[in-house]
């Protein structure tokens, strides 16, 4: 299912920028009679000179709570996509490593959080406790488990005549 990434507004923008200038303690970029989009510009300009910038949902939207509607359609996230507390103006390599390499203080990456999850949601589906009742690739699962167990790898033999014959 691809996440829905909501549109960001100026004045969202603005507020990091502003948040990411103060604590830089770079007053002077401060431009607070400018329209939105103006001082934005402006103020990433000084914050950035010279450099391609994105903004940084952190933590990320495919690793954040989602709220989906009966269709599958992803309505809102918490914290919100917008909220401009979890945004951060970063350079565009440096969101690059930070979404696909490898995340701040060596953490896995963005990426390689929403795989672990995943396989750790695979995983506690795949346990059925008792009362549980089990979907039907869960059977298909269990079922393909227990012949490789067994010493039956459906890859790696094939029936002829009944009989298992090796590739």
């Amino acid at each position: 299912m691809k996440l829905h990434r909501p549109y960001i507004p100026w004045s969202v923008r603005r507020q990091v920028i502003e948040r990411q200038i103060i604590k830089a303690e770079l007053w002077t970029a401060l431009r607070p009679h400018w329209r939105d989009e103006r001082a934005t510009r402006w103020m990433i300009e000084a914050l950035f000179p010279s450099q391609k910038v994105e903004l940084n949902h952190d933590p990320a939207l495919c690793n954040r709570v989602k709220f989906v509607d009966l269709t599958g359609a992803v309505v809102s996230y918490t914290p919100d996509a917008n909220d401009p507390d979890y945004l951060a103006y970063m350079p565009v390599a440096d969101h690059d490593i930070r979404t696909r390499v490898r995340g701040p203080h060596g953490q896995h990456s963005d990426l390689g959080l929403a795989r672990k999850r995943k396989r750790a949601e695979r995983k506690k589906a795949a346990y059925v406790g008792p009362g549980e009742v089990l979907t039907g690739t869960d059977v298909q699962r269990r079922l393909r488990r227990r012949l490789r167990s067994r010493g039956f790898d459906k890859t790696r033999t094939r029936r002829v005549d009944g009989r298992v014959v090796p590739r």
